[in-house]
C-alpha cells in the first residue's frame, strides 16, 4: 500500500514519463509535470484519531507535484467551509457547532495527505465521471487511507483535471455520498477535482477582474471564453472560483448526509447585467453555493433586483444540527434505526396537485428527532422532534412535484426518518402522477439580510418561478414568525424581541393552486 505522505521510499518504482500537463501553483505559466515515484504500498500504520472528524486527501497523477503551498491552501479552504456551517447553525438557533478537522499535531494547522498516483491524468479521469470518482477513492484506500473508517468524513481533491483548447475544464467531477459502501451511515466522501486549491491559493475570491477572453494560468494554458464556463460564473476570477469553492463546500455536505435542497434558490440571467452575468441567491445544496463569494463579502454583489446570497436551508440545517460530525447526537447510544409501522400512505389531490404523505414512525430508545420528504431531486418538506417522541404521526403536504425530465436523475419519492442517534431509516414511497399532471409554479422568499437587529425594518419579497401558464400570484401571505401577518409581494417588518423567527410565505394563483417558501432570520440585540 503506499504510505499517504510526501516521503518516498530508498527503493523507488520504475517511473514512466508523462507528456501531459498539470494544474500547479504557478502564477507565470501552466508547467509540465515533473516525473515522481510512486511510494511502495507497504501497509501504513493509521493513527487513532477521536470520531467524527473530517479529514482530507489531494491525489496527483503520475509525474506530478502539488500545487505551491498546496497544504496551506486547503488549511484556508476547510476553515472557511467549517465557519459557514457555523455562522448557518447559530443563525438558525442551533448555536456555532463546528465540524472537527484532522491537524498536524506540532503546528495545529489542518492537514492534508498527499497520494502520488501510478496513473497519469488521462487515466485517471478515464470513462464517465462516476468511473473517475471511484477511481480516486481507490487510489486514496490503496494508499492506506481511511476513507470507510466510521466517523470520517473525506474530502478528495484531485490534479486529475485539464483544460481544452476551448478554455474550458475536463475531467471536473464533483460527487457527495454518506455512508458509501457496507451500510455504514457514520462516514462519507466527497470528491472535487479541478484547481481547487490554485483558486484558493491566489486569494482569487477577492479579486473581481474579468478573466475572459485571457489566459489565467490556475485554469491553464488556453484563454477562457464567454462559453468555456457557465454562463453564472461571471466570467470574473472571484466568479469562477465562488462555483469551484462552494461545490467544494456543496459536496462535503452530502458526505455530513444532506441532500439536495432548491427552496428560495434562484439561478438565471437577468438582460440589464450584461454578456455572462447572472444573478444566483439560495441555499448551498441547491445552486445557491455559485454565491460563494457573496459569504465572504456580505452585500458586495447584490442590489434589490439582483440579489446575491449563499443560505444553508433550515432544513439543511436541521439535519446538521442531529449529525454527531456537528456534536448533535451520540450514534453509540442506540444503534438500530426507526421503525416504519406500516408503508406510508400517499395522496395526490388533483384539485391543488399537491402530494400528502402520512406515516408512523417510533424509537423507544432514542425517541424520533427528525423526518423529512425527499422528492427525488430534492428536500422538499423537513420536520423536527426537539422532544424526540417515543412514536410520532407524520403527515406532509407539499406542492413542489418535480416533472420527469430527460437527462435529469430522479432517484424517485422516500421518506427520510432519523432517529435521536442519528440513525436513518428510508423509506421509498409510491407516487403516481395523475394522466396530464403539470407542476406548479415555485415560489422564492428573497431575504437578503438573514441577520437584523432589533426595531430594524427588514425588506423581503417574493419571486415566481415555474411554469407560465398558471400565470402571475393573485394573493400574497406571510407570516412573519412573532405573530404579524402581511400582505403584497414586497413587506418590510421589524421585530421587537431578539431571537430566531420562522418566516412562511403562501402564494396562490388563480387556478386555485398554491405554493411556499420559509427561511428563518436572527434578530439581535443593538
Amino acid at each position: 500500500m503506499r504510505r499517504p505522505s510526501r516521503v518516498r521510499p530508498a527503493r523507488r518504482l520504475l517511473l514512466r514519463l508523462v507528456g501531459i500537463a498539470c494544474l500547479t501553483g504557478s502564477l507565470a505559466s501552466l508547467s509540465a509535470c515533473s516525473t515522481a515515484a510512486r511510494p511502495d504500498r507497504a501497509a501504513a500504520s493509521q493513527p487513532s484519531l477521536p470520531e467524527f472528524v473530517v479529514r482530507a486527501a489531494l491525489v496527483l497523477p503520475l509525474g506530478c507535484e502539488p500545487p505551491t503551498n498546496a497544504e496551506a491552501a486547503y488549511g484556508r479552504l476547510i476553515l472557511d467551509i467549517q465557519d459557514f456551517f457555523a455562522a448557518e447553525l447559530d443563525r438558525q438557533g442551533h448555536g456555532a457547532r463546528r465540524f472537527s478537522i484532522e491537524r498536524r499535531n506540532a503546528s495545529q494547522h489542518p492537514k492534508l495527505h498527499i497520494v502520488h498516483s501510478d496513473l497519469d491524468r488521462t487515466e485517471l479521469a478515464a470513462g464517465t465521471a462516476r468511473q473517475h470518482h471511484d477511481r480516486l477513492i481507490s487510489e486514496a484506500i490503496q494508499a492506506g487511507l481511511t476513507v470507510d473508517r466510521p466517523g470520517q468524513a473525506w474530502l478528495i481533491l484531485a490534479e486529475s483535471s485539464g483544460q481544452t483548447e476551448d478554455g474550458s475544464l475536463s475531467g471536473i467531477v464533483a460527487l457527495g455520498i454518506r455512508g458509501r459502501r457496507d451500510g455504514n451511515e457514520n462516514n462519507g466522501v466527497a470528491v472535487r477535482t479541478g484547481p481547487v486549491l490554485q483558486v484558493v491559493g491566489q486569494n482569487a475570491l477577492d479579486d473581481h477582474s474579468v478573466v475572459l477572453d485571457r489566459v489565467w494560468p490556475v485554469l491553464g494554458p488556453h484563454e477562457v471564453r464567454s462559453d468555456s464556463f457557465p454562463w453564472f460564473a461571471h466570467g470574473t476570477r472571484s466568479g469562477i472560483a465562488s462555483s469551484i469553492i462552494g461545490s467544494t463546500a456543496h459536496e462535503l455536505g452530502h458526505a455530513f448526509g444532506l441532500l439536495h435542497t432548491y427552496a428560495n434558490d434562484g439561478l438565471w440571467r437577468h438582460r440589464n447585467l450584461g454578456p455572462g452575468a447572472a444573478v444566483h441567491y439560495g441555499t448551498l445544496m441547491g445552486n445557491g453555493f455559485r454565491a460563494w463569494r457573496s459569504w465572504r463579502e456580505a452585500g458586495a454583489f447584490s442590489s434589490p433586483a439582483s440579489p446575491e446570497y449563499l443560505r444553508l436551508a433550515p432544513a439543511s440545517a436541521d439535519l446538521l444540527a442531529l449529525s454527531p460530525f456537528f456534536g448533535g447526537s451520540d450514534t453509540s447510544f442506540d444503534p438500530t434505526p426507526p421503525v416504519i409501522a406500516a408503508p406510508p400512505e400517499t395522496r395526490i389531490d388533483e384539485g391543488t396537485w399537491s402530494l400528502t404523505v402520512h406515516a408512523t414512525a417510533s424509537d423507544p430508545e432514542s425517541g424520533i428527532a427528525l423526518a423529512q420528504l425527499y422528492s427525488g431531486r430534492e428536500t422538499v418538506a423537513s420536520m423536527s422532534f426537539p422532544e424526540r417522541p417515543a412514536r410520532a404521526e407524520l403527515t406532509f403536504e407539499t406542492a413542489r412535484i418535480p416533472m420527469p425530465r430527460p437527462g435529469i436523475r430522479n432517484t424517485g419519492w422516500q421518506l427520510r426518518i432519523f432517529n435521536g442517534s442519528f440513525h436513518e431509516q428510508a423509506v421509498p414511497l409510491a407516487v403516481t402522477l395523475p394522466a396530464g399532471f403539470t407542476p406548479g409554479a415555485r415560489i422564492d422568499l428573497i431575504l437578503p439580510e438573514a441577520t437584523a437587529t432589533v426595531s430594524e425594518p427588514v425588506a423581503m419579497w417574493a419571486r415566481r418561478r415555474g411554469p407560465l401558464e398558471h400565470g402571475a400570484p393573485t394573493e400574497f401571505r406571510w407570516d412573519m414568525g412573532d405573530g404579524t401577518r402581511l400582505a403584497g409581494e414586497r413587506v418590510e417588518h421589524a421585530y421587537s424581541i431578539p431571537g430566531v423567527y420562522k418566516i412562511a410565505l403562501t402564494a396562490e394563483f388563480a387556478d386555485g393552486r398554491t405554493a411556499n417558501a420559509m427561511d428563518r432570520i436572527r434578530i439581535v440585540e443593538r
